[in-house]
């Protein structure tokens, strides 16, 4: 396997991780290896090393290591070379698309080594999450897996041998059940207890809800943040970019955090106090953005429309502020921002979705979908008087945190309708973009009403 030889200008990760392993030997970091090329490496370097655990049956956990990990990994290739008749390498690479269990086949031999080798070329394709609009495919190469797989080495722990509990949630659906999760056992006071004597918990694909994150970090329950981009170098949506923690009284900074220095920051104020995050492609050196759609001076960058505000006293950390799509403004000039508000309605038993509306609006209202069991038709008055009643005590926690103009009133909440089903992304969220348009007629005949009924 031919690999192209980076080692003029690239830089050597701080060696930070596998420090006291005696399974885990790092791959070279003076040259860009195929991802092929990285698990062969493990496969005579790191057999005996864990890369999986999982329950088997109660009670009962098994552990995959690289030695099984890279056999399964050429029985898989093997499969497919069955499923479309590959005798020999292809001359050119196909694009196989996988989801599907295999038949288990203990038979196998490794794969010929392979004919082209370039870490441009593609490896892999993944979809984004459709979050604002359709799912997008992002095009992974060698190098961008690479690179990625470099950042741990940035961090301030040594990830070598810890066990990252993922538990059983759909794959890109985590978003909600994660937010629905952390409430719950935010009330439990033992598993509060457990949780205190974990490392840390790391929440991803949306914040955590602020309320829920202050109760237990106040417990003393460490609390990470796992921020990322498809579109940038990342493997998962719901995945790290390993940014450096603050490791100092975290129940005060818990909901702060600071960017891996392998990734090349730019950040655009947006005029009201919070600034987009624009992630630079600088280099070999640097996590490099899987998809370019903006330069700052003659650099490439990703636009990512992420917003966050800065630390008030301790310079270069971050928090998150929602989506440059999530901001309403009003037409006061006011802004609402909209996805911390929609977290703590989601959190409550009756809501399963709710999306903020108001732009150009005097004040903001709201579109909610009630859980299965609470559906109901929203034209009968009695039922949406009495839906209006089992949510007030969560809409009212909205009001106690947001500014005047972007509080709620029982008024302006629009239940859904049986007819007008909610759309809702990947990630298990409402579709802000699809849900506004669906409901734009109930909502303008809603400010309509409201003005009557004001002049009157």
């Amino acid at each position: 396997m031919a690999s192209r030889d980076f080692s003029s200008n690239i830089e050597t990760s701080p060696r930070t991780q596998a420090s006291n392993s005696t399974t885990f030997r790092p791959p070279p970091q003076d040259k860009f290896l195929l991802v092929s090329e990285i698990f062969h490496h493990h496969y005579l370097n790191s057999p005996n090393h864990p890369i999986f655990k999982y329950e088997d049956s109660p009670g009962v956990v098994k552990t995959i290591y690289w030695s099984d990990w890279y056999l399964a990994i050429h029985r898989a290739g093997r499969y497919v070379r069955k499923i479309f008749g590959f005798s020999e390498e292809p001359n050119e690479r196909p694009v196989i698309a996988m989801l599907a269990n295999t038949e288990n086949n203990d038979n196998f031999e490794l794969l010929p080594p392979a004919k082209y080798g370039n870490i441009h070329d593609p490896i892999s394709i993944l979809h984004s999450t459709g979050t604002t609009g359709l799912p997008k495919p992002i095009i992974y190469s060698h190098i961008n897996f690479q690179i990625y797989g470099r950042t741990p080495s940035y961090g301030e722990r040594d990830l070598t041998g810890m066990v990252i509990s993922a538990h059983g949630l759909a794959v890109y659906g985590v978003t909600a059940a994660q937010q629905a999760v952390m409430a719950a056992w935010s009330k439990d006071l033992g598993r509060v207890k457990y949780l205190k004597t974990i490392q840390g918990i790391l929440t991803g694909g949306s914040p955590l809800e602020k309320l829920v994150g202050d109760a237990l970090s106040a417990e003393g329950v460490p609390i990470y943040h796992m921020f990322g981009w498809l579109h940038r170098s990342k493997l998962l949506d719901c995945d790290v970019p390993n940014p450096k923690f603050i490791t100092e009284e975290p129940q005060r900074h818990w909901d702060y955090f600071r960017f891996s220095t392998n990734v090349k920051t730019h950040f655009i104020p947006n005029g009201y106090g919070a600034y987009e995050l624009i992630l630079l492609d600088m280099g070999p050196d640097y996590l490099i953005p899987a998809v370019i759609n903006t330069k700052i001076g003659n650099v490439n960058g990703y636009a990512t429309r992420d917003l966050f505000v800065p630390h008030p006293t301790i310079p270069g950390y971050w928090k998150s502020h929602g989506r440059v799509d999530d901001q309403i403004l009003h037409s006061t000039a006011q802004m609402t921002n909209a996805v911390p508000l929609e977290s703590i309605l989601n959190i409550d038993p009756h809501i399963q979705g709710a999306v903020i509306f108001g732009q150009g609006k005097l004040n903001a209202g709201v579109v909610i979908d009630p859980r299965l069991p609470y559906k109901f038709d929203p034209r009968d008055e009695d039922k949406l008087n009495d839906f209006r009643d089992k949510i007030w005590p969560t809409v009212k926690k909205v009001n106690e945190v947001v500014p005047h103009h972007s509080r709620i009133s029982r008024e302006m909440i629009i239940v859904s309708s049986p007819a007008k089903p909610f759309t809702y992304t990947a990630k298990s969220t409402a579709s802000r973009p699809m849900v506004t348009t669906n409901y734009k007629p109930e909502i303008e005949a809603l400010y309509a009403s409201v003005a009557k009924t004001a002049k009157a």
